[in-house]
């Protein structure tokens, strides 16, 4: 599983929106679960690696970037890692909490 991250908030609603997202083995390069695309690939650079997902507060589809996260002992997770909207992450999660208070599915 990975976490995504939209970019900024919502430009309908203002809500951040955060997701984590599991690509399943042996599906082509954009698949549709449900109301999720995720795009593992494609001819358009700007979408490369990024999901296509509902906003958390109005259901508008926004891309979100993936969060790379590196593991830090010394660093414990806490409500910045939890609250934060960006894409990099440095602490104990290594990056599988980063943004989750935006989670969309804990609405």
């Amino acid at each position: 599983m990975r976490r995504f991250n939209c970019k900024g908030p919502c430009r309908n609603c203002g809500a951040r929106t955060s997701y984590k997202l599991m690509p399943a083995p042996g599906i082509p390069a954009t698949y549709t679960d449900g109301s999720i695309s995720y795009r593992a690939s494609c001819a358009n650079t700007e979408a490369t690696g990024l999901a296509r997902v509902p906003c958390r507060g109005c259901g508008a589809f926004r891309w979100a970037a993936p969060v790379f996260g590196a593991y830090k002992l010394d660093r414990k997770c806490d409500a910045r890692c939890m609250g934060a909207t960006g894409h990099n992450c440095e602490c104990q999660c290594g990056g599988e909490n980063h943004g989750a208070a935006h989670d969309a599915c804990a609405v």
